[in-house]
């Protein structure tokens, strides 16, 4: 069935590039002289010049440049014609880049458009910044956003091509920071704080100035939970609130117990996400599973508004494990963190029969595949020392405790299973009950759900397992990009991203 390109240009806004243009081309829109497939075209290739390098991007941007040209003149508009100008310069042509970037504030003064005044903006900034107007490309940029002030998304967009545009020129990207949308914050803390709310407060109100924080991720226990919440809504952030085990589970073992049920059902009611992490009868695992996601949320908010992810970690009197293994988590990535009071040294959790880990689920398309068949299929895969792998209905499951050597994994296979027929790969983070060396679990059964509704040659995942993925250190050359949500009777849907 021929892919409409309607579909086509969803995944390509999603960021699934590399699946979009293998559906773009199976389609035969690439040969096509429509107007939007050849903006579509253009965009396309423009995503795989900026993942090359060299003479290979150079090349890649003046395709994808060409398409674009093509597009504008067969229907001129400047959102074609600002991309072909800003290739043009990728491609080594700054004259060009100049000439199509005058053409296109013509336009806008001469030609009306349905578009935003923030794109039209937007667009004017860069048709300055690549005619070698600095100066008013920043006023430009700064009056657009003066207009749409909290359309951090579209700002993340136009940041992220600015700085394209001046890595080309050879220019200082330094003013593009005074636009960038506020940071995200991971916080936690211990429940015994040794120093006065009241000094903890001041503290805490100072960080979230300095860094600019509009979004923070994190549980609400007593103790420095609570109070980095207040201090964040204080200041006008949006709170995303992660419970392990669920609100009714963490009210009794984390809030109650210090009497703070009032404190933290104000701030509760102000937040504006709240989810139930993980399974109240694993408390520690539930715990584990609803930091890995606070991290990988802050960091992929983050990402999606091309700003900063930073972390506010708090020591206390009592034992800080819990808070000192976060910390060590998040400083081994080299991401900007702020730590308050004293934190132990982190020490590796005991081993026990349920564990986190990461499960990626392959499972052949078309005709039913026998289980031998299936397993077959992990004589394809890398050396993997910490791998469980084993077999579930058609589906062949990889279980490793590092989300990071998980994808990379199936990656490696999806690309080994290329040429033998229809596969699909799935990815979900979540706690693993082993059983007579059989994984078990809840997890397991969202994992091959996931795969269940994964189409051929795609990887699709969790949003926990893209999380748990962000937490730590991404793998070079892999990204997450939104593509939906999974259906569950009875259940929360989940939400499905693309890993290409």
């Amino acid at each position: 069935m021929t892919t409409p390109l309607p579909a086509i240009v969803a995944l390509a806004r999603a960021g699934a590039s590399r699946q979009a243009w293998r559906l773009f081309v199976a389609a035969g829109h690439d040969r096509s002289s429509d107007p939007d497939s050849l903006t579509l075209h253009g965009r396309l290739l423009k995503d795989q010049a900026l993942a090359a390098t060299g003479l290979e991007r150079a090349a890649l941007a003046a395709q994808a440049g060409a398409a674009y040209a093509a597009a504008a003149a067969a229907r001129p508009a400047t959102y074609p014609l600002i991309n072909a100008a800003t290739l043009a310069l990728i491609a080594g042509d700054p004259a060009a880049a100049a000439a199509r970037a005058a053409e296109v504030l013509h336009l806008l003064e001469t030609t009306p458009e349905p578009d935003t005044p923030w794109w039209q903006g937007a667009t004017r900034a860069e048709a300055l910044l690549l005619m070698g107007d600095t100066a008013g490309a920043a006023g430009a940029l700064a009056d657009a956003i003066a207009v749409a002030p909290l359309a951090w998304e579209d700002h993340a967009v136009t940041l992220r091509q600015f700085a394209v545009v001046i890595a080309a020129q050879g220019g200082d990207a330094g003013w593009l920071e005074a636009h960038r949308p506020p940071r995200s914050l991971h916080f936690a803390g211990s429940l015994h704080l040794d120093a006065p709310e009241s000094d903890l407060a001041t503290r805490i109100d100072a960080i979230i100035a300095a860094e600019r924080i509009g979004f923070g991720y994190g549980a609400l226990a007593a103790g420095a939970d609570l109070l980095i919440a207040e201090r964040l809504l204080a200041a006008g952030a949006e709170l995303h609130v992660l419970l392990p085990g669920g609100e009714g589970a963490f009210v009794r073992e984390s809030v109650a117990p210090w009497g703070q049920q009032a404190r933290f059902a104000a701030v509760l009611a102000r937040a504006a996400s709240v989810r139930a992490v993980g399974d109240a009868a694993l408390p520690d695992l539930a715990m584990a599973e609803a930091d890995q996601l606070a991290m990988g949320l802050a960091v992929m908010n983050a990402g999606a508004l091309a700003s900063h992810p930073v972390q506010l970690v708090i020591g206390g009197a009592g034992p800080g494990q819990h808070s000192a293994r976060l910390a060590a988590h998040w400083a081994a990535t080299g991401r900007r963190q702020h730590v308050l009071g004293s934190l132990p040294a982190a020490q590796a959790q005991p081993a026990s029969p349920a564990q986190l880990a990461a499960i990626i689920a392959v499972r052949p398309l078309g005709q039913p595949a026998s289980l031998a068949a299936t397993l077959a299929l992990a004589d394809r895969l890398p050396p993997l020392p910490d791998a469980t792998i084993a077999g579930a209905g058609d589906a062949l499951l990889l279980i490793l405790p590092d989300p990071a050597a998980a994808a990379s994994a199936a990656m490696a296979l999806r690309s080994r299973l290329a040429s033998t027929g229809p596969v699909s790969l799935a990815g979900h983070y979540g706690a693993v009950i082993m059983v007579a060396g059989q994984p078990m679990g809840p997890a397991i059964t969202t994992a091959l759900a996931i795969a269940a509704a994964t189409p051929d040659t795609a990887f699709y995942a969790s949003e926990a397992f893209a999380a748990a993925l962000n937490a730590g250190t991404l793998p070079a050359g892999i990204g997450c990009a939104l593509v939906g949500d999974l259906a569950r009777p009875g259940a929360d849907p989940v939400p499905l991203l693309a890993l290409d």
